[in-house]
């Protein structure tokens, strides 16, 4: 039995619809079949979770023109360069100037946690013995 990228991503679909998260086909999404950001999503989430921060109409278009500006000659770097983008964030330069720099992830993790925190009987127990550690360490204890 030979593993594909198709029973990659149904493996990986299940684990998260069994963590609680919805799963939905990309082809039931409205948008047009060459659109691979849902733009009107994307940018209503940055409006809302950076409204505090005083993000800009403009400064969230220019987020989305720089991902779509992603260069498709070398799809390879612009995959890397998006999913560090999407796994790590990056730093807004603001339009004005004089205002503060803002920190956008295009995630927002909050609540993540519970779904990354397993049972307790899922755990293995590892006990630290002081003299193991002293031997490792090569200290005298």
């Amino acid at each position: 039995m030979r593993f594909t990228e198709e029973k990659l991503e149904q493996a990986f679909t299940e684990l998260l619809v069994q963590e609680g998260f919805i799963h939905q086909l990309g082809i039931t999404i409205p948008r047009r079949p060459d659109e691979v950001l849902i733009e009107d999503d994307l940018r209503s989430f940055l409006l809302t979770q950076y409204k505090v921060q005083g993000i800009t109409v403009n400064e969230v278009n220019s987020i989305i023109l720089q991902l779509k500006s992603l260069p498709s000659s070398d799809l390879y770097e612009s995959n890397k360069t998006f999913l560090k983008m999407l796994s790590d964030g990056f730093i807004l330069k603001r339009e004005d100037r004089s205002q503060k720099d803002i920190y956008i992830q295009l995630i927002n993790y909050t609540g993540l946690n519970k779904h990354r925190q397993p049972e307790a009987e899922q755990l293995i127990s590892i006990s630290a013995e002081p003299l193991v550690l002293c031997i490792l360490s090569n200290v005298r204890c």
